[in-house]
């Protein structure tokens, strides 16, 4: 009944009201249906140029907490008047803008985005821990480096929040993740005591790590090329073995290749299971994870079971023209480490499809030198020589 009383009356409705209606649909986990939601789209475009700047951040972050996506035009509408009122803005709502654009799959234009993380880095000491991991999120999102000074700003003051509040975790397990794996998007490690508050949260919150946390947390040490010190280690096994049965299979194929990467090998056993999971998942797995999964296996020394090895060599033969070049040369490397000749058949197709990949990019070298040098070597130890 007041779904249906807010419909009739909702030509009345003030931007305020809108914006409010929306944000209280979105505490409360509720998605209006159809009808109700285009409703209030047309109000939300006929009292746009009236919404204040709270306004504007509630009703984005609104529509991107309830997975209702507006559309680009009006998205686009939304940002260029917040980007106008930027000025004053609050930093929680610059960060809500943000995100919400982020969680909404919208990248704004170079101007207005630039303009509102400048606004941000002025509002550094407003921003709480939450707001600098929304921030760092959005830039990896729209795949948009803001830039050393910015990003060491965003570090810096996460640093002194963390600090303030030494004895109290800051983050929670998901904020935290989100913030490692930011970090190693954009290519920016937290260094000196930052870093080592953060591993110390970590390892308190690690039995309420799920398995996508653990694997995630894992890419993103590799990524930035940090190796955990063996008492977290021993940490992240212990829950990656609990959570073992909900890996999905990204998740799989990251915790592999993360392991390898860092060159922690997790043991045999532990090894066994992982593989087996991504055997038993191989026909959801896509032709990157295959190849990264079988590269894992052969830099830790494992070599899978005959029965397994088969089966994910034969998906990723179907999966051939989704292989890049490197994704070609780890397969026949791991091959070749496995002792294992692939058949006649599929390293034919693997030369194969290399060739057209070279093909393709005749100006430009496919291979960078390392990858030459193991691919002419993995041929000379399987046999087959490239030809033509």
């Amino acid at each position: 009944v007041l779904l249906q009383d807010m419909q009739r009356m909702l030509p009345a409705f003030t931007a305020e009201n809108l914006a409010n209606s929306l944000w209280a649909f979105a505490k409360l986990s509720y998605t209006p249906g159809e009808e109700l939601q285009e409703a209030l789209l047309v109000q939300v475009r006929q009292t746009l140029p009236t919404f204040t700047p709270q306004a504007l951040a509630n009703i984005l972050w609104a529509y991107a907490t309830m997975g209702c996506n507006p559309g680009e035009k009006l998205l686009k509408a939304l940002l260029y008047l917040t980007w106008q009122k930027s000025a004053v803005l609050s930093a929680q709502n610059l960060a809500d803008s943000l995100w919400a654009c982020a969680k909404m799959g919208y990248k704004p234009r170079q101007e207005p985005l630039m303009a509102l993380l400048k606004e941000a880095s002025r509002k550094l000491s407003d921003l709480t821990v939450q707001n600098l991991v929304h921030i760092s999120w959005a830039c990896e999102k729209f795949d948009h480096h803001p830039g050393e000074e910015l990003l060491a700003a965003l570090l810096e003051e996460t640093a002194e929040v963390v600090q303030a509040q030494k004895s109290v975790p800051v983050f929670d397990a998901q904020d935290l993740v989100v913030f490692f794996c930011s970090c190693a998007k954009l290519g920016y490690a937290p260094r000196g005591e930052l870093w080592g508050v953060l591993l110390q949260d970590m390892q308190r919150m690690l039995p309420a790590f799920t398995a996508e946390n653990l694997a995630n947390s894992l890419w993103a040490f590799a990524k930035l090329s940090y190796t955990p010190g063996e008492e977290l280690q021993e940490a992240l096994l212990v829950q990656v073995r609990q959570t073992l049965p909900t890996f999905t299979p990204q998740a799989l194929a990251n915790i592999l290749w993360a392991y390898a990467t860092m060159g922690c090998n997790p043991g045999e056993k532990l090894l066994k299971a992982l593989l087996y999971l991504t055997w038993q998942k191989s026909a959801v797995l896509s032709a990157q994870n295959l190849a990264d999964s079988l590269w894992a296996c052969a830099k830790m020394g494992y070599k899978p079971r005959q029965e397994p090895l088969m089966a994910l060599l034969k998906e990723a033969s179907r999966k051939l023209s989704d292989l890049t070049v490197q994704n070609l040369v780890h397969i026949s490397w791991a091959c070749e480490k496995f002792d294992h000749h692939p058949g006649e058949e599929l390293l034919a197709a693997l030369l194969e499809e290399t060739a057209e990949v070279v093909q393709a990019q005749k100006s430009v070298p496919v291979f960078d030198a390392q990858d030459f040098v193991v691919f002419f070597c993995s041929c000379a130890k399987l046999g087959y020589a490239p030809r033509g």
